[in-house]
């Protein structure tokens, strides 16, 4: 498992990790306020009720799985590095082009939607199983209403 840090460049190209990033020790995992988490399971409760979510996740933007509702076969901590990275890199790309923040991101893929959302203390990922585009605006109106995003 690799140490998160910001793995693209001002121009918003993946930088390359050598086996020295890989080595380095973990941060301390944060310890949060018991109304914290109960809000956080309040939100991942709401989220997977929505029509098509299998599974979602709260990452911290240090790159840490703060609470998470995946399926067993899913690994939370991959998909949260990876999804945080995907996150970093087009708000780079973004802010270069005149863009000042990246509230939302969309991946459709032949299984269903990846959404990734900042709600300003961390990303919201979601994972969905609907393959329909009509399925995606209830889904994204859903996403924005929890996040304030």
């Amino acid at each position: 498992m690799r140490l998160h840090q910001d793995w693209c460049d001002d121009d918003g190209k993946p930088k390359w990790i050598s086996s020295e990033d890989l080595s380095k020790p973990r941060l301390q995992l944060r310890q949060l306020p018991i109304e914290a988490e109960s809000e956080l399971k309040q939100l991942l409760d709401q989220v997977g009720a929505l029509n098509g979510v299998i599974g979602s996740l709260v990452v911290g933007h240090d790159g840490w799985v703060i609470a998470n509702t995946m399926p067993p076969d899913t690994d939370p901590e991959l998909l949260a590095q990876k999804a945080l990275d995907i996150y970093k890199c087009t708000s780079a790309a973004v802010t270069k082009l005149g863009h000042m923040h990246v509230h939302q991101l969309v991946g459709r893929t032949s299984h269903g939607y990846v959404v990734i959302a900042d709600f300003g203390g961390g990303l919201l990922v979601i994972i969905s199983n609907a393959s329909e585009t009509s399925a995606l605006i209830p889904l994204m109106r859903s996403i924005t209403g929890l996040t304030g995003q």
